[in-house]
């Protein structure tokens, strides 16, 4: 069972790997995400590789919910910090 960190909310990405789930701080507007999404050079920000989702279609439906939130930053297992314009650049990758 996922914990929820105080003042985070849970967010489910199914399709990622098995109960893949990013953090969401509102009034921050901070989101922490493990493996569904990467930044890491040369490639910029990318989903999760086909390869090592469970539904590579889901995860692109699930990673549409986020950019309802107003995210402005987030941090990522894998990869460098996004520090501002979080959600748009989450729009221009599903684009």
């Amino acid at each position: 069972m996922t914990k929820k960190p105080a003042g985070f909310s849970l967010v489910p990405l199914p399709g990622a790997g098995d109960g893949e789930t990013a953090y969401f701080h509102d009034s921050t507007g901070t989101l922490v995400v493990g493996d569904a999404l990467i930044h890491l050079a040369p490639h910029g920000l990318m989903p999760l590789p086909d390869k090592y989702c469970g539904d590579s279609v889901l995860l692109k439906k699930s990673l549409r919910r986020l950019t309802e939130l107003p995210i402005r930053r987030i941090f990522f297992a894998h990869g460098d910090p996004i520090l501002q314009d979080g959600a748009e650049r989450i729009r221009t990758l599903l684009a």
